[in-house]
């Protein structure tokens, strides 16, 4: 297996991190361009800060790898990317669903997408242990200590970015308890009205688990909860004439079609990824070293800590109460509970006799 030297890797990541650091103050500079843009809007404003802490992660990274430090044996490649970017194709547009064909000004479809993580690391490496046994002229000890090699891949990402959550109601049909279209078209459907700031403090975010079924909020149930809800209002749909029930309709007005824009983009906390999958292999040589046997095991997920890479967000209500009294009565348990991991710590080991 070949790789690259200790030194020319630092000296390219150097380099890379040059680049990398004014693709980094660019994005900073297009973000705030962007944020100020659609502040209007609920614009994500703090997207220049992880831009930001991107470039420091680089330099603190470039400083680890100037510091002169090298490892005989060590082979080792990295990479490093953002996904953010922002997408407005002239016929359709990847983020929300297509070209709006109420709003003209681009600025209701023009914001960042995401895939689903802003920024990810992923470092490949193989190590070959020096012998201990030449150098203390002592062969037995080589059968522990030689003909070791550790090899793996690192991958970092951050917290998951999403859209900004949505309501939906259960307990309708078609004859009393009808849902009314918000919007009054196809070609636009509603978005959420922000009111509030949707990111809790870190000391209320938490994951208890436990029954669905029982004591459901805004947030979730009780010990479950990521986002802050109740920063998101309905909106109350268009409608041909105003209703003495607004909750059914209030005529023509653009507010039904709510304020969120997709520059809002929240962050799904507890979501970061430090998965290392490694293999460590150690020969027995024989017969002059022209055979050997060999010893492997491959380790995926090494450490197996849990780390989520999805979670429920967003809440449902049920209609009649919310139609008859403005009541939302949450009915969705799950709300504020991750649902996926990585996975749990994989483990395979094998033999090998080369003759």
């Amino acid at each position: 297996m070949t790789g690259v030297p200790w030194e020319e890797m630092t000296s390219r990541w150097k380099d890379l991190y040059n680049e990398q650091a004014k693709v980094a103050q660019q994005w900073v500079e297009s973000q705030t361009q962007l944020a100020t843009t659609l502040s209007g809007m609920g614009g994500e404003a703090g997207m220049p800060a992880d831009a930001a802490a991107m470039a420091e992660l680089w330099r603190s990274a470039m400083a680890l790898g100037s510091t002169g430090v090298g490892l005989p044996g060590l082979e080792a490649t990295g990479i490093a990317n953002d996904t953010i970017g922002k997408m407005l194709d002239p016929v359709s547009m990847s983020l929300m669903g297509g070209r709006s064909s109420v709003f003209e000004d681009k600025t209701r479809n023009w914001g960042p997408s995401f895939s689903p993580t802003p920024w990810y690391a992923s470092i490949t490496y193989v190590y070959q242990v020096p012998g201990l046994s030449d150098k203390l002229h002592f062969k037995p000890l080589g059968w522990v200590t030689d003909n070791w090699e550790v090899s793996g891949v690192t991958q970092l990402r951050s917290n998951i970015k999403t859209g900004y959550p949505t309501f939906s109601f259960t307990g309708t049909n078609a004859t009393n308890n009808v849902l009314p279209n918000f919007t009054g078209t196809s070609g636009e459907g509603y978005r959420m009205n922000v009111v509030g700031d949707i990111n809790l403090p870190s000391d209320q975010v938490s994951f208890k688990g436990g029954p669905t079924n029982v004591n459901i909020g805004m947030n979730g149930t009780p010990g479950n909860a990521l986002f802050n809800n109740a920063a998101l209002a309905i909106p109350n749909p268009c409608s041909l004439t105003p209703q003495a029930n607004p909750r059914l309709g209030i005529g023509q007005d653009m507010s039904c079609f709510g304020n969120a824009g997709v520059g809002q983009l929240v962050t799904i906390p507890g979501t970061r990824v430090n998965d290392w999958d490694m293999t460590f292999r150690k020969r027995f040589p024989f017969s002059e070293g022209k055979r050997f046997f060999e010893f492997r095991a491959e380790m995926y997920n090494i450490f197996n800590h849990t780390q989520f890479i999805a979670a429920a967000t967003g809440q449902t209500f049920d209609w009649p109460s919310y139609k008859n009294t403005g009541a939302l009565v949450p009915t969705n348990g799950s709300t504020g509970r991750y649902t996926n991991v990585v996975n749990p710590r994989l483990m395979s080991f094998a033999v090998r006799l080369q003759f």
